[in-house]
């Protein structure tokens, strides 16, 4: 790997120096004030992800030109969607499109200048500079290594794998099988599948199944961490750009100065959500669809042209009307402290259909999975409980469990409606030994990892050090298989 010219995004100075310990240097490191910057060319992620790119130089770099932009339109819609992050999700068209043409143009020399051959990240780009980085390098075939995860379950499961495109993450599953027991599983997977089937464990207590997104809260600076914060913002920047950007955090001065009408905030959303919830569900079959926190990387980009929820909605209406199916819907109970201005219409569009109910934000997931005809999502985590309870899914989005048993990626109306007939005919089965087969064959596609900041969560036989190696490792295997 030393021969190669890589650019390598990490957050983690300890993960990062054991990267480098194993593949060099890289040319350019994109990082969060890393004590590492002054080794190589350093971007801060965050002057990245606001476009704070030096003007000057920025306009002595190659103007574009229809060509990039042509080979680039797969991906435009994708970055348009990403900026719903930045400014609390109120960025006008116009904004986005000069985001879009300062990243395309910035990057698309660099890549040029530093002759990159590799681009590393360990997450999925899913923060706008990011994702373009990533479709340059698609376009200028340039190899891309990223990690993603399967649901973070506290204390007993923190599994990650490498994908080189961020929309086909599925290996293929033989379905041989190959155990009898979930005794033959290694730890992690073992005692997964005790946390959802307690009463097959021999032990007098298993552990609690709960996925990371029910547990998580979202990061939160103390007084001093904000002003610190403040202060250097005061150093690097002027007062001026300093106080616009405290202007763009303070919700009502944000929202008077933008004046969007088709924007609320979440905390006005939500209230309209609650206002059409229905207490007393029908007992007609259902398929159940939980909505995703947004905006996330588990719809935009990982849901492709499908990330929009109520285009996900829409098709099971449709599909559900036709079949004589509810579908419930469920809004994520995480309470959005960054405060987003979203889409006023989403749920009142979703309660269009006569087939479509709003449950309450309180309702027990679980036991709607077990008495759901089956369970559908974009990439969220109920479709990974789902398949463990045995249930059919219907997944939207791409995940490496999306070829699992009983497990369906649905891409067109077509699919859906096959998908549909299969489940009402019953020829969709699935039994104790798919399961636990499916999960050994995991065993030999993921590896124990996990973002630093939830090393909390890892299962007590992990060391943070042996997290750590377990990803340096993995890297580099993934590296030496694309050769």
């Amino acid at each position: 790997m030393k021969s190669y010219n890589y650019l390598l995004a990490i957050h983690d100075d300890k993960l990062y120096s054991s990267i480098i310990s194993k593949l060099g240097n890289p040319k350019i490191l994109i990082g969060y004030n890393s004590s590492f910057k002054k080794t190589t060319e350093y971007y801060n992620a965050v002057d990245l992800y606001y476009c704070r790119y030096k003007k000057d130089i920025l306009n002595s770099l190659p103007p574009l030109d229809s060509e990039i932009l042509e080979a680039l339109e797969p991906y435009q819609i994708n970055f348009l969607k990403i900026c719903e992050r930045l400014y609390k999700g109120s960025m006008c068209f116009e904004e986005r499109l000069r985001f879009y043409y300062d990243h395309i143009r910035f990057w698309n020399f660099k890549l040029e200048q530093k002759k990159i051959t590799h681009f590393i990240q360990y997450n999925v780009p899913h923060e706008g500079y990011d994702y373009l980085i990533y479709s340059l390098c698609k376009i200028k075939k340039i190899r891309t290594i990223f990690s993603y995860k399967l649901p973070v379950i506290k204390n007993i499961l923190t599994k990650r794998y490498f994908i080189e495109d961020i929309h086909k993450h599925s290996r293929l599953y033989n379905e041989n099988r190959l155990i009898t027991s979930p005794e033959e599983l290694e730890t992690s997977f073992k005692n997964l599948y005790y946390s959802i089937y307690p009463n097959k464990n021999n032990l007098e207590e298993s552990l609690k199944f709960k996925t990371f997104s029910r547990i998580a809260k979202p990061n939160q600076k103390n007084f001093f961490q904000e002003f610190d914060s403040l202060i250097n913002s005061f150093r690097k920047y002027s007062i001026k750009s300093t106080l616009k950007k405290i202007i763009k955090r303070i919700n009502f001065l944000h929202q008077f100065i933008y004046k969007n009408p088709y924007l609320i905030s979440d905390k006005r959303l939500n209230k309209l959500y609650d206002n059409l919830v229905v207490n007393n569900i029908p007992s007609k079959p259902y398929i159940f669809f939980a909505l995703h926190y947004q905006p996330e990387l588990s719809t935009v980009p990982l849901g492709n042209n499908l990330s929009d929820l109520n285009l996900v909605v829409d098709l099971l209406a449709w599909a559900g009307k036709k079949y004589g199916f509810n579908i419930l819907v469920k809004r994520h109970p995480r309470i959005d402290k960054r405060l987003f201005f979203r889409p006023k219409d989403i749920y009142k569009r979703m309660n269009l259909h006569h087939n479509v109910i709003l449950l309450d934000t309180k309702t027990d997931v679980t036991q709607i999975i077990e008495k759901a005809t089956a369970v559908a999502s974009i990439t969220g985590s109920t479709c990974w409980e789902a398949f463990l309870r045995k249930k059919p899914v219907l997944l939207f989005g791409s995940l490496i469990y999306e070829n699992a048993p009983g497990t369906f990626k649905i891409e067109s109306k077509e699919d859906l409606l096959k998908v549909m007939e299969k489940i009402i005919n019953n020829q969709v089965k699935i039994d104790e030994l798919d399961i636990i087969n499916y999960l050994k064959f995991l065993e030999e596609h993921t590896f124990d990892n996990v973002y630093q900041n939830s090393f909390f969560a890892a299962p007590s036989h992990l060391s943070i050090n042996k997290l750590r190696n377990n990803f340096v490792d993995n890297l580099e295997k993934f590296i030496k298989d694309q050769t």
